[in-house]
């Protein structure tokens, strides 16, 4: 996400990170901001594909075992 931002000149001042993905969804379906998660939405959310210059962003995932 901030590669992203970065390559398109763009900034985003933090008010905040939650260590949880449903609580950055309730912050946000209580008009307290907005949210960039992985998890399914929740709280009567909607899910939104983001772009950049057109094209969505994706993200890959790893797992360490």
């Amino acid at each position: 996400m901030d590669a992203a931002l970065h390559d398109h000149g763009l900034h985003v001042d933090l008010a905040g990170e939650t260590r949880s993905e449903a609580m950055a969804q309730a912050l946000a379906a209580a008009g307290r901001g907005v949210c960039v998660v992985l998890d399914n939405p929740q709280f009567g959310l909607r899910a939104r594909t983001l772009t950049a210059g057109g094209a969505p962003l994706t993200i890959t995932l790893y797992a360490d075992h």
